[in-house]
Order: C-alpha cells, then structure tokens, then sequence
C-alpha cells in the first residue's frame, strides 16, 4: 500500500458540504452545466436572491452575459426606485438621496432622508458606507476626468453621497478607506 493511503474502503466519494449547500437550493443550476450567468445566478441564489425577479428591471440590466447596475439617475428616470424610506431595500433610500444630491442640493438629500425617517438609522449607515465603497470615485476626489459613460455615472452617485455623509453623517459613517488613495497620491 503506498504511503498516506487510507485503509478506509473506498467508495463513492463524501459529498462536501458546498455539494450539499448547492444542490439543495431550487432552481439551482447543475455545476456541470456552465453558462457565464451561471455563477452569479448561483451565488445570488445562495443569499436568496432572484436575478431575473429581484435585480434585473430594478437594480440592472441584463446585457449578453453581464449584469449593469444602474445608477441612481438611469433609476429614477426608468421609475425603477423603490421607496425612499428603504423599505423595500436600503439601495432605494441611498438612489433617492443621491438622485437628489445630484439634481437639487445636498440639503434636499438630507431632507429627503430625514422625512423618510431612516437618518438616525443604523441600517441606512451601514449601507452608506458599503455603498461608498464600491463606487468609483469622482474626479472631484481625484483629479482625474471621470471616465465617460455609466462610470462617470456611478461616480457622480459616489460624489453625491460622499458629499451627504460629510453634511449629514461624519460622526456615524467614516470615511470611505478608498479615499486614502487619492490622499497619498497628492
């Protein structure tokens, strides 16, 4: 017998428990089937998200293989936001007051969130800073011209929020840490 083989008979192999996790869940695509959708679908699945019903139309749009989100602005002109009180998701909240950062003042922002009566919330916080995270930065920040398109888009979103949360929220959000890039790039 080679050296480190088992004396354990040798069956069919132990299913893991990813394998378990996976297979268990509806609608679940097989692994063996593969598609470049497969494994976000998948992964959305996991968390109890439904792509085609939760996301797409709402959130993003579906091109080829590719999931776009939307910005807060492509939302609102698609009657795409969800309550600002964030009821229905946090994101809605964070679009509605960027949305209106960016068209009207950030004051109008703070007040709008403020009669929604989620500005003392903690989810809307931890939101803020998830979603000031993710979103690229704007030339505002950075000194560089915004790419064209969605990302100057979704950077537009960033600097709107980034702006509300120094208005409204510095002592319950820090800083987004990716900030601290552009600041030692000076």
């Amino acid at each position: 017998m080679a050296a480190g083989a088992s004396d354990a008979p040798q069956g069919p192999r132990r299913p893991r428990p990813a394998d378990l996790v996976v297979r268990s869940l509806p609608g679940m695509p097989s692994r063996r089937r593969s598609s470049p959708t497969t494994k976000p679908c998948a992964s959305a699945r996991v968390c109890g998200v439904d792509l085609d019903a939760d996301v797409v139309g709402t959130l993003a749009e579906k091109k080829a293989a590719n999931l776009i989100l939307w910005d807060s602005a492509i939302r609102a002109g698609k009657g795409a936001l969800g309550p600002a009180d964030g009821s229905r998701a946090m994101i809605d909240a964070l679009h509605h007051a960027a949305y209106a950062g960016r068209k009207r003042s950030l004051e109008s922002a703070r007040d709008l969130l403020e009669k929604a009566g989620i500005i003392g919330d903690p989810a809307l916080h931890t939101a803020l800073e998830a979603v000031l995270e993710i979103l690229p930065v704007s030339a505002h920040f950075t000194g560089i011209e915004d790419a064209k398109g969605p990302i100057k888009e979704a950077a537009s979103d960033f600097e709107a929020l980034e702006m509300l949360r120094r208005l409204a929220f510095a002592e319950q959000v820090d800083e987004p840490s990716q900030l601290e890039l552009w600041k030692d790039a000076d």
